[in-house]
């Protein structure tokens, strides 16, 4: 990148007005204005660019990511910023009306010769632009586009806008820059000056040799990519593939390669010229004195045929003939045979029983050339004959070859017009279009029937179900019907693989640690704690695997569910294990990928990402097939494994496998990477026809193992892989420690004045729960917890399980202490309820009870004038002040 002072330099240089200048200043002070996103359709990626320092976002893995290879070594760029930016630009829209809608460009670029943005655009898109009206994209007659809004905006501030074309890109450029990106860098590995001298001298007393012939001379792959990327010895890199070594050769010099390239020219133009077949079949093309004919007719003796200026040239066959031995009249090789495409079209036509039937006809026009079959072969009329005669002569005239004239006209055969009438199709076309291709998917009788009464009404022809479906079937492919009625993700269980055609980088990149997958697996296995043996179900594995040899590059295995710490921990044990990291590494667009941790883990080793798109598993095939046969293979035939719960109503109590489960995280995690490393990598592949292992060496073998990339394994990196929590800082209790996972971590610094009570930055070590790490003052200062003394007896990979089954053991403890608090409040509200009754109760009986001692004490205390009570066993009337009532005397 360009100092400040470059920077004036440059801009003023390129005449850049003041406001552009600005808006430079201010794209290479910020942060990118948007991030690129993934879909179906695309697949983004993230660089990591040397040049810029820091990781560049390109949208298109087709489109952008190859332009990004190719400024990163062109020397005349100097700098390049992704998503600048947005600038208001005058669009026009499609009815003519101009507005000011604000762009951003894909990218922003600084070169010797141009500064400015960069549009990155498939030809297929901005022809599709073209069609539908959009008169903003205009392209020139040498098939360039140009974007007219963004190069007005462009040069009122001195700069340009360029729409970058993704056929500009050069597949082989980009494959070769790949391949030599480890050799490209300052730090590229010292060749010694014997084994320099060596390698040149035998380049250049031969001129140029195969990569394959010169590697079988005991040379090192090493040195030989270093020379070549430092101009020592040449390789014409725009055109010949590095990771083709039995094709491509190497020379000592340019001058070298323009000779060769010569004598292979001249060799395939004799090859060529030796070889001209003149086609003497109406349509065909012939030069004649360096002049152009075309035959127009061809009779039994005579030929016919015509100028470009529509003259016509009258030839006979001997003489012509003539011409052509003499080499007089040959064929335009510039023009194909105008029976070729013809040809071609008959041949896939043909099926098994025409030919038969034709060879049946060749035998009776040509008895000489017929096998001896042993059978006798019954006389054929005259006439019959002179019709296949007839035939023949047909088929040499429209296809070059009597042979495919003698093929049946079956195909040809009945009425192949339209039998129903316009109206009934119009009323076909409308329903499928309108009803049939709809979310809610009704049936085929249905849309049949909703016709038909349609035709009904409109006195037309009623067609057959079977010729609705047809004309179904005849509009749409299966894809597109599912894609209208179901979906594009039930589209997509039927969709075809797209194979490459074209001459592209291969998918699975061209050796080893070039691309990386990286996905986790839930582990269909029952696990259990040793110490106490309590049931921890079931773990987490995650994957990174090398895409070209099919090798397993590291793992991890956790009971956490999958998140970026899983990622960064599969990063630093592939750099514990090989030291290095594949160049790119492709991955899901699940939550676990988008981290700052993991992203910032990627850009210090130097490591680009690719997302898969969404909605599209088979980008991740390569990943799923190792996790589907590892569950076949190895942990189905595991004690306490899952299948018997995939039929839980009729699994036995006994063969429950949460019941019979015996590996712990460590025994496991041990027994699946001896599976990876001692079986899986030493079986056959059936894609490859090696296995994983034997690929692995000979990609190292043949593209070399690039040592002097090795990455130490230190404490700079262990410290930038360590993941935070969820909120990646802990507070500073009044007692000097910090609570990380539920584990109180404490050090002399935390009882610095100030600190208690404030949130300091954190992170842990997930293979060490004895150690924990927080940034006060700007440095990072070591934690320990009540765990450090005990861990300091276990080797990293005991440190490891213990570590895993601790995590686990303190979150499990957790969920039973929410169980046990739910549990204790659910009885103490029925408690509670029983309590609140006795008080009511106990409210109830102490109101019942002053109730009857106020009625006690009103009968103690008698009203004025009232009559004195009565004692009944006193002489006087017993029934006075009793209302008695008199029924008479009694008979």
């Amino acid at each position: 990148m360009m100092t400040e002072e470059q920077l004036n330099e440059y801009l003023e240089s390129r005449g850049v007005t003041a406001a552009g200048a600005a808006y430079i200043r201010r794209v290479r002070a910020s942060d990118p204005s948007r991030a690129v996103g993934s879909s179906a359709r695309n697949v983004t990626c993230r660089f990591a660019s040397r040049k810029m320092g820091r990781t560049i976002q390109a949208e298109s893995r087709t489109c952008e990511l190859p332009a990004l290879w190719t400024w990163e070594f062109d020397p005349n760029t100097l700098e390049f910023w992704d998503q600048p930016e947005p600038t208001a630009l005058p669009i026009i829209r499609k009815d003519g009306r101009r507005t000011n809608q604000p762009k951003t460009a894909d990218f922003l670029l600084l070169q010797g010769n141009f500064v400015g943005w960069v549009e990155c655009k498939p030809r297929q898109w901005l022809e599709d632009q073209r069609r539908d009206g959009d008169v903003n994209f205009v392209c020139e007659a040498d098939g360039r586009w140009r974007y007219l809004p963004g190069e007005q905006a462009a040069r009122a501030w001195g700069m340009g806008y360029i729409v970058r074309v993704a056929d500009e890109n050069n597949p082989v450029l980009v494959d070769n820059l790949r391949m030599l990106d480890d050799f490209l860098v300052d730090d590229v590995l010292e060749v010694p000056a014997p084994e320099r001298s060596r390698i040149v001298d035998t380049v250049s007393s031969a001129r140029w040799l195969l990569i394959r012939d010169l590697c079988a001379m005991q040379v090192n792959v090493d040195h030989l990519y270093t020379l070549i990327a430092r101009g020592d010895l040449y390789v014409p890199l725009e055109t010949s593939r590095l990771s083709e070594p039995w094709m491509t050769h190497v020379y000592r010099d340019e001058e070298c390669a323009r000779a060769h390239q010569a004598i292979l020219a001249s060799e395939n133009s004799q090859r060529v010229l030796d070889i001209n077949v003149v086609e003497l079949t109406p349509g065909s093309r012939l030069v004649w004195d360096g002049r152009p004919l075309q035959i127009v007719n061809v009779g039994e003796s005579m030929f016919y045929l015509r100028s470009e200026e529509g003259g016509l040239v009258q030839l006979e066959r001997q003489h012509i003939e003539a011409l052509i031995g003499k080499g007089e009249i040959h064929a335009d090789a510039g023009a194909p045979p105008a029976c070729a495409a013809r040809l071609k079209e008959r041949m896939v036509r043909a099926t098994e029983a025409e030919y038969t039937e034709a060879l049946k006809k060749y035998a009776a026009l040509f008895p000489q050339e017929r096998l001896d079959d042993g059978m006798t072969h019954p006389p054929v009329p005259s006439r019959t004959m002179t019709k296949w005669r007839s035939e023949w002569r047909e088929g040499q005239e429209v296809y070059g070859n009597g042979f495919f004239g003698l093929l049946p006209k079956i195909h040809r055969r009945g009425n192949r017009l339209p039998k129903l009438p316009p109206a009934t199709m119009t009323i076909i076309d409308h329903v499928i279009q309108t009803k049939y291709l709809k979310p809610e998917a009704p049936t085929l009788k249905a849309a049949w029937g909703l016709i038909r009464n349609l035709c009904e009404e409109a006195g037309t022809i009623q067609p057959s179900e079977k010729t609705v479906s047809r004309a179904i079937e005849r509009s749409f492919t299966a894809v597109e019907l599912v894609e209208a009625r179901q979906g594009a993700k039930q589209a997509y269980q039927i969709k075809q693989w797209y194979w490459w055609l074209e001459v592209d980088t291969p998918r699975h990149g061209q050796r080893p640690f070039e691309i990386g997958h990286i996905d986790h697996t839930e582990v269909d296995l029952q696990l259990v704690d040793p110490r106490f043996e309590r049931k921890t179900g079931k773990c987490w594995l995650t994957v990174m695997i090398d895409a070209f040899s099919r090798m397993v590059l590291a793992t991890y295995v956790t009971f956490d569910p999958p998140s970026y710490r899983s990622c960064m921990m599969v990063l630093r044990n592939c750099v514990r294990l090989h030291g290095r990291v594949p160049a790119m590494i492709v991955v899901d667009a699940g939550s676990d990928f988008i981290s700052t941790y993991f992203e910032r883990l990627l850009a210090f080793l130097n490591c680009s990402k690719t997302n898969r798109p969404k909605g599209a598993p088979r980008h991740g095939t390569l990943i799923e097939l190792l996790f589907k046969r590892a569950n076949v293979d190895f942990i189905h035939e595991l004690r306490g494994n899952n299948k018997p719960l995939q039929s839980p109503r009729s699994m036995s109590p006994t063969h429950d496998p949460r019941k019979r489960a015996v590996w712990t995280i460590g025994t496991f995690t041990d027994a699946v990477n001896a599976y990876l490393d001692e079986g899986y990598a030493n079986q056959v592949n059936e894609n490859l026809g090696v296995s994983p292992r034997e690929a692995f060496r000979h990609g190292i073998s043949a593209h070399g193992a690039r040592e002097h990339q090795r990455i130490a394994f230190d404490e700079n990196l262990r410290m930038i892989s360590l993941p935070s929590t969820d909120k990646g800082t802990a507070r500073v209790r009044p007692n000097g420690y910090v609570k990380i996972n539920k584990i109180p971590y404490s050090a002399p610094e935390l009882n610095a004045p100030g600190l208690k009570g404030s949130d300091v930055p954190v992170r842990y070590d997930p293979f060490n729960m004895g150690l924990a790490y927080a940034q006060v003052g700007g440095k990072w200062i070591e934690l320990k917890s009540d765990y450090f003394a005990l861990f300091q007896r276990y080797t990293e990979r005991q440190l490891e399980a213990a570590s895993a089954e601790l995590r686990d053991r303190l979150r499990a403890s957790y969920g039973n202490r929410v169980i046990n608090v739910k549990l204790l409040a659910r009885h103490l509200a029925e408690v509670g309820q029983v309590e609140q009754q006795l008080v009511e109760d106990a409210e109830a009986a102490l109101a019942h009870e002053k109730a009857q001692a106020a009625i006690a004490e009103a009968a103690r205390r008698p009203e004025a004038g009232a009559s004195p009570p009565v004692d009944p066993d006193l002489d006087g009337d017993v029934f006075a002040g009793l209302d008695v009532v008199d029924y008479g005397d009694i008979e």
